[in-house]
């Protein structure tokens, strides 16, 4: 086939004194197959199959960010419907959305969906270098020894990849749901509150200053609206923190950035009572995607917490921490917080369903 030929004549002679590698061959394998497909492969009968490229009619759909609007399409959903890009605060800023919805009476019920393949075939070459060209990646050949959340030993984050999907819902939403529908699903949990902020900084960075500030300012609203304060948070919640397992620097980790806002929004007396979980050692970081949220309402649940995976060395630069060793724990709230790219800051609270 002529242009088959062409492309065999154009890689050699690119290295006339050499044959062409695995790597190369392998890749001039994939150029005729598609060659082919392009020509037409000959049939028995000694014609050509009709193989003549037709532009995708629903290329604009492929391209275009409406998975969101797809869904609705899908299950009739005629209420307000947008997508969000929050980079790693993504979901926890939609879930955030989503209740400015209800409260506002611009909806009765929000279904919010979240999904990221970092660590897939296709982006794991482009990210992973990325984040390693930024020294935020891990280079350890086993996972025991990358995972390694508020260690000492952490050198860098493990990338992931997931989905999620939550279903939040007025109060008056569910009461009148479950008049109609009494073998339909439960509450879980109940969303307290939530806030979401930038904090102009920094693209990659973490402003410790600022993300102290918005917790305190968080953790007062809560008390003000709903009559909870620190101290119960700290003695009768669960933390799902947002690290990443950044290399263990004093100066700009995301551990050393995320404990110091603690610190400053708890202080050392209640931050010791309060209990730290990280889901990240077992998940990766799947970037746009918050398990955190999703295991945080599982906790509440079923009243038992995930161990800090591979914790062996204590970081004292860190301070006195109360991580998570598994098990069952007897909690009445989980206080979320995630960040993203782009200085994007976003906190969420949690509280049992039998909360009033």
């Amino acid at each position: 086939m002529r242009l088959v030929s062409a492309l065999r004549s154009r890689l050699l002679r690119a290295s006339p004194d050499r044959e062409l590698s695995d790597d190369d061959e392998a890749a001039f394998a994939r150029l005729v197959t598609r060659a082919e497909e392009m020509e037409g492969t000959p049939e028995s009968n000694g014609t050509k199959a009709n193989n003549k490229y037709e532009f995708d009619r629903k290329f604009l759909f492929r391209v275009l960010v409406l998975g969101n609007a797809q869904l609705a399409q899908l299950a009739g959903c005629r209420g307000p419907n947008t997508q969000t890009n929050a980079a790693c605060a993504g979901t926890t800023q939609a879930i955030a959305m989503a209740q400015d919805m209800l409260i506002s009476g611009r909806a009765d019920r929000v279904v919010v969906v979240a999904g990221d393949n970092a660590s897939g075939e296709t982006l794991m070459p482009w990210l992973g270098s990325g984040f390693r060209a930024l020294g935020a990646a891990s280079t350890a050949a086993a996972v025991e020894d990358a995972a390694l959340p508020f260690d000492k030993r952490r050198s860098g984050m493990l990338l992931g990849a997931g989905g999620i999907g939550m279903v939040l819902e007025t109060e008056i939403s569910s009461i009148e749901r479950q008049k109609t529908a009494p073998n339909s699903f439960e509450i879980k949990a109940r969303l307290l509150a939530t806030q979401y902020s930038n904090s102009a900084f920094h693209g990659a960075a973490l402003d410790r200053k600022h993300i102290g500030s918005e917790l305190h300012r968080f953790l007062s609203d809560v008390e003000m609206i709903h009559g909870i304060n620190k101290a119960e948070i700290a003695t009768h919640g669960v933390y799902f923190s947002h690290e990443t397992c950044t290399h263990a620097s004093s100066a700009s980790s995301c551990a050393g950035n995320e404990v110091a806002a603690l610190r400053f929004a708890f202080g050392d007396e209640l931050l010791s009572k309060l209990l730290i979980v990280n889901t990240k050692g077992y998940t990766g970081h799947p970037m746009g995607v918050s398990f955190e949220d999703v295991t945080a309402v599982e906790v509440l649940l079923q009243q038992r917490v995930p161990p800090i995976p591979n914790f062996k060395e204590k970081d004292e630069y860190l301070g006195d921490l109360n991580l998570s060793k598994g098990g069952a724990y007897a909690c009445r709230y989980a206080l979320r917080f995630a960040a993203g790219f782009g200085s994007q800051v976003a906190f969420a609270l949690y509280a049992t369903s039998q909360y009033e």
